[in-house]
């Protein structure tokens, strides 16, 4: 079983220390996907926060895609309000309730690629582990 206070940190490194991984070419396989795996994540996580970052920006200048912005904040607020989800919402400045949606948009997708990521470095971890297993029961099959 990997040691996964060293994954928390760096499932890289972890991969290369760990012993259920097999000879040194299998953690070094092993350690590959993972450091391609985590510069996938950094990756999509700089275009989703940049692409939020410009969303936000543009929303409070106003122009039409601000307009649109506030018209759906306002509808979602109102559903809120309604369903009494939310109970002190005339204090959020007009320009922040444009951006609101679209940084909810964002933290919910950052959110999606974390959970993504992580689901990938288990299988990662666990395709190797297991052909670690199927290796060593060959060893001793054929002795």
């Amino acid at each position: 079983m990997a040691d996964f206070s060293i994954a928390g940190v760096s499932p890289v490194i972890s991969s290369l220390v760990s012993k259920d991984k097999g000879d040194f070419s299998n953690r070094l396989n092993c350690a590959g996907e993972q450091l391609k795996n985590n510069a996938i994540t950094v990756a999509q996580s700089v275009g989703v926060g940049g692409g939020t970052l410009l969303g936000i920006r543009e929303a409070q200048k106003g122009g039409k895609f601000g307009k649109v912005m506030q018209k759906l904040t306002n509808k979602c607020l109102y559903f809120a309000k309604d369903k009494g989800i939310l109970k002190n919402t005339k204090r959020i400045p007009g320009k922040f309730k444009a951006a609101a949606p679209i940084a909810l948009l964002g933290t919910l997708v950052l959110g999606y690629i974390m959970q993504k990521t992580l689901y990938k470095m288990g299988q990662i971890d666990q395709k190797y582990t297991d052909i670690a297993k199927i290796e060593a029961k060959q060893k001793d099959v054929l002795g």
